[in-house]
C-alpha cells in the first residue's frame, strides 16, 4: 500500500505503541501492551536517574539505554552499544527518537551530568543490522556544550519531522534541533526565553502532547519552573510564565495538555493551564511523610494508558495519577500504585519519551485490492467524532470502517478528527490494485497407484493453466487443501502430492508478488480404480501334463510375463507368472498386474508306515509318503485328513489311503494292528478254547513262543497257527498265568502274559 501524508493540523496525544515498554530504576520495567501494565524483571539497567526505551509500532521492545550503555531486545549489550556520553546522574540522560519515514534508524540523544563538558550529543542506531539486534553506526556526535540535563521532543507541525529541544548551560537559550527523513539538522533554532541556568544545571524539560506548550524546571532555583509557548512550525520557545512552587524535579502534562504536574521530591503539585492566573493556580496533590526515609517524589511520566506514573526513590512501588485530566483531588493520586516485584526498585527516573505522535491511517492489509474488504483505522483513541472520505464518493463515521474499492486506481483517503474543539486532518494516497484473474484448471485424473484410491499428483503442471496469459515471474502460485489455508496463504503443498481423499478439492492461490493481491480457484484430484484381476493366486497341474489358465474377460489388453498377449495361456512348468492388463475407466487407460503361482503335483508313494500297537483301543498308525504333490490321508477311504497320523485305534486290519489333493494320483496299503487276549478257557465248549494273537493270520511269518511261569517253553506257534489249546504233550496244563514272546521281522520283540482259566 502506497501512503503519502499530505498535511496535518493540530497535534495531540495518541496511543503510541513505541512507548509501550519501559525500563528504568533498578532492573525493573513495565509492559503496557495489554492495556494495564505488567511488571518486567528482565532488565539489565541500573539507573539512578534518566533512561529511555523504545518499541516498534506493534509494541515489541527494540532497545533501551541509561545514556551510557544500550541493551537490545534480548537484554544483551547492543553491538557498539557502550561508551555513550550521557550522564549517569542526569535527570533526562537520554531520549530515543525514530528517524521519520524510516523504521530502521533511531537517534539516541544524551545529556551530560550537571552541565558537564560532554554536553548534548546523539548516536545513531541501525536496527536492520546485526540480524535485527541493531548496531550503533555513529556515536557521540556533539551538538552543543555545555548544556543542562534537560531534553524532550515533539512533532513538527507537518506531523512527520521531530523537534528535539535542549537548554544551554550558563544562559537562557533553548536549542531546537529538527530531525527529518534526512537525519538530524545540527544547526538548531535558538530561542532566548526565561531564566538563566547556573548552579548545577539539574533541569527537566517536557513538551505538551499537542506541542503547543513547554515546561522547564531548574531544580536549584526556588520558583524556577516556567511554562512557555512552543511553535511546532518554527521550533521557537517564547512567553515564559513563572510557576509559584519550589525547586521542581519532575514535570508532566496531562493527556489533554490542559494540566501540568510538578514534583520537588517532597511535594506533588497540579497547575490548571486554563486558569486566568496559571502561575498561582498550583495546588498540593500529595506530600510525603517528613519522617519517611526515602520515597522522594521524582520523575513524572505519562504512559500509554493515559495515566501519569510517579517515580519514588528507594521504594519498590510507583505512585500513579489515575485521572490526570481532572482538576483537584479528583485526579486520584494513588500512593501505592503498582508493585515492582521482588527484584526491582524505583529510583529517581522513568523513561524519557516523545509524547506526540504521527497520526497514520492504517489499513488491515498491506495490499488493498479490488473487491476485497479493507478495514481502516487511526492510531489514536483521542477523538469525539471522525469523518472518513474514501475518495470514491463514500464516507463513514465509524472508528474503524470496512470499505470495498471496486476499481483499481489511486484514491485520496481523508480522515477528519474532531476532539475538544480542535480539528485534525489526515490524508493518505493509497493505491488499489487489481485482483489477479486465475483460469480454473481442469481436474487431474490418475489411476490408482496404491490401495485406498491413492496416487501421487504433480500439482505444478496446473500452474501454466492457472496463469493463462499472465507473466509467471510476476506471480506466486500455491496449492492448499482448504479454502481457509488458501486465503491465509499458509501450509503450501509440495509439487508432488498424494491425495488424502477421493475425489479431493485442491485450492489454488494466485498472488501478485508486487501488490500482494490474490485470487482463489480450485480443481479436483480424481483417482480412477485400477483394473480388478479376479482370478486365483495358485494353480496346479499333474506331473507329465499341462494346464490352461484363462484370465478374466473385459480388459483392453493382456500381457503375460511369457510374452503372450492372449487371454489364455498354457503352462507345463511350475513357477510364477505375471499378467498385466489395461482397462479404460472414464476416459483413463488404467493398468494393473497380478502374479500367480503354478504348482506341479504328482501321485504319492508310501515310503513307510509306523504302527504303535498292543493296546485295546489306543493304537496309532503313522503314514510316511513322498512325492511332489500336496497329500491327504484316510483309513476308511471316505474321510481324509491333512495329518498323516491316526490315533485311538483298536486292533484290526486297516487300509491306509494317500491321495493327491489335486487328483494327481493315490495309493493304498493294508496295515494290521495286533492285540492278544488276556485269557482263554479251554473247556471244550467251543468258545474261547484256544489262545492266539488277534489277526495274526495276516502276519504268517510271526513266531509266538509261550512259557510257563518258570520260563519253560511250552509251545512255539507261527502267525497263521490256529492257536494253543492249553495242553503240553497231550496233558492239560493248570489254570495260571503264562508268558509269551513274539518275534517279527524288522520289529522289536514283544513280551506279555495271559491267563489260562478252567
Amino acid at each position: 500500500m502506497k501512503i503519502i501524508i499530505v498535511f496535518l493540523l493540530i497535534s495531540f496525544f495518541g496511543n503510541a505503541q513505541e512507548n509501550n515498554i519501559w525500563y528504568f530504576g533498578v532492573h525493573t520495567g513495565l509492559d503496557f501492551n495489554n492495556g494495564t501494565p505488567d511488571v518486567l524483571d528482565d532488565s539489565q539497567l541500573n539507573a539512578l536517574e534518566g533512561s529511555a526505551s523504545i518499541s516498534d509500532e506493534n509494541g515489541a521492545l527494540l532497545f533501551y539505554t541509561d545514556g551510557i550503555t544500550v541493551w537490545n531486545k534480548n537484554h544483551n549489550v547492543m553491538e557498539n552499544g557502550f561508551g555513550l556520553l550521557g550522564g549517569s546522574s542526569s535527570i533526562q540522560s537520554s531520549l530515543i527518537v525514530p528517524q521519520p519515514g524510516n523504521q530502521s534508524i533511531y537517534y539516541i540523544f544524551t545529556t551530560a551530568t550537571a552541565g558537564g563538558t560532554d554536553g548534548f550529543r546523539y548516536s545513531t542506531v541501525d536496527m536492520s543490522a546485526n540480524n535485527g539486534m541493531g548496531t550503533i553506526i555513529n556515536k557521540n556526535i556533539l551538538l552543543q556544550t555545555p548544556t543542562t540535563e534537560a531534553v524532550n521532543a515533539t512533532r513538527h507541525e507537518n506531523g512527520q519531522d521531530v523537534w528535539v529541544v535542549a537548554h544551554n548551560y550558563g544562559s537562557n537559550l533553548f536549542s531546537s534541533y529538527l530531525v527529518t527523513p534526512n537525519g538530524v539538522n545540527e544547526s538548531p533554532v535558538i530561542s532566548a526565553a526565561g531564566f538563566v541556568v547556573n548552579g548545577l544545571g539539574h533541569c527537566t524539560l517536557k513538551v505538551a502532547p499537542d506541542g503547543s506548550k513547554l515546561a522547564f524546571a531548574i531544580q536549584e532555583m526556588q520558583n524556577g519552573t516556567q511554562l512557555f509557548d512552543f511553535n511546532t512550525s518554527t521550533g521557537n520557545v517564547s512567553n515564559p510564565i513563572p510557576l509559584i512552587g519550589g525547586n521542581d524535579y519532575g514535570l508532566e502534562f496531562s493527556p489533554s495538555g490542559k494540566i501540568l504536574y510538578t514534583s520537588n521530591l517532597k511535594f506533588l503539585y497540579q497547575y490548571d493551564l486554563e486558569s486566568n492566573d496559571i502561575g498561582s493556580s498550583g495546588i498540593e496533590i500529595f506530600s510525603i511523610n517528613p519522617f519517611e526515609i526515602g520515597g522522594d517524589i521524582a520523575t513524572l511520566q505519562i504512559a500509554p494508558d493515559h495515566k501519569i506514573y510517579v517515580a519514588r526513590h528507594s521504594r519498590y512501588r510507583l505512585s500513579i495519577i489515575n485521572n490526570p485530566d481532572m482538576v483537584g483531588l479528583g485526579c486520584d493520586f494513588q500512593d501505592n500504585g503498582i508493585a515492582l516485584g521482588v527484584n526491582g526498585a524505583s529510583t529517581f527516573g522513568l523513561p524519557n519519551s516523545v509524547l506526540s505522535t504521527i497520526f497514520k491511517i492504517k489499513a488491515s492489509s498491506n495490499s488493498i485490492c479490488t473487491g476485497q474488504e479493507t478495514t481502516f483505522s487511526i492510531n489514536t483513541n483521542q477523538f469525539e467524532t471522525l469523518l472518513w472520505e474514501f475518495g470514491d464518493g463514500t464516507t463513514s463515521n465509524e472508528p474503524a470502517p470496512t470499505h470495498i474499492f471496486h476499481t483499481s486506481n489511486s484514491y485520496q483517503v481523508k480522515l477528519t478528527i474532531y476532539n475538544q474543539g480542535t480539528t485534525r486532518i489526515v490524508e493518505e494516497t493509497i493505491e488499489v490494485f487489481p485482483v489477479p484473474e486465475p483460469t480454473q484448471p481442469s481436474d487431474l485424473l490418475l489411476c490408482e497407484e496404491r490401495d485406498g484410491f491413492k496416487a501421487t499428483f504433480n500439482l505444478a503442471i496446473q500452474t501454466p493453466m492457472v496463469l493463462g496469459t499472465q507473466n509467471r515471474d510476476d506471480f506466486d502460485v500455491t496449492y492448499h487443501t482448504s479454502s481457509q489455508l488458501a486465503e491465509s496463504g499458509t501450509e503450501n503443498l509440495a509439487a508432488d502430492f498424494i491425495n488424502t481423499e477421493n475425489p479431493q478439492i485442491i485450492y489454488v492461490r494466485l498472488e501478485n508478488k508486487a501488490t500482494g493481491c490474490y485470487a482463489i480457484t480450485s480443481f479436483k484430484l480424481i483417482v480412477q480404480a485400477k483394473p480388478l484381476i479376479d482370478m486365483p493366486d495358485n494353480y496346479t497341474f499333474c506331473e507329465g501334463s499341462e494346464i490352461e489358465i484363462l484370465a478374466p474377460e473385459g480388459f483392453e489388453t493382456y500381457l503375460w510375463s511369457t510374452g503372450e498377449t492372449n487371454r489364455t495361456i498354457t503352462i507345463s512348468q511350475q513357477g510364477q507368472y505375471t499378467l498385466s492388463v489395461s482397462q479404460i475407466n472414464q476416459g483413463m487407460l488404467c493398468e494393473n498386474s497380478k502374479t500367480i503361482t503354478v504348482h506341479e503335483s504328482g501321485s504319492p508313494i508310501i515310503s513307510q508306515i509306523k504302527i504303535s500297537e498292543w493296546t485295546t483301543n489306543q493304537n496309532t498308525i503313522t503314514v510316511m509318503a513322498t512325492g511332489i504333490g500336496n497329500y491327504e490321508y484316510s483309513i476308511d477311504g471316505v474321510y481324509y485328513q491333512d495329518v498323516p497320523v491316526f490315533n485311538g485305534l483298536p486292533s484290526g486290519i486297516y487300509t491306509v489311503y494317500v491321495k493327491d489333493k489335486n487328483n494327481c494320483g493315490s495309493v493304498t496299503e493294508e496295515v494290521t494292528i495286533l492285540m492278544y487276549p488276556k485269557f482263554f478257557t479251554p473247556n471244550g465248549d467251543g468258545f474261547n478254547d484256544k489262545w492266539s494273537i488277534g489277526y495274526s493270520w495276516k502276519v504268517p511269518d510271526m513266531a509266538v513262543h509261550i512259557f510257563d511261569r518258570y520260563g519253560k517253553l511250552i509251545i512255539s506257534l507261527m502267525g497263521n497257527s490256529p492257536g494253543w489249546d492249553g495242553t503240553y504233550n497231550g496233558s492239560h496244563l493248570p489254570a495260571t498265568d503264562y508268558w509269551f514272546l513274539i518275534d517279527r521281522a524288522e520289529k522289536k520283540q514283544y513280551r506279555g502274559h495271559f491267563s489260562l482259566l478252567r
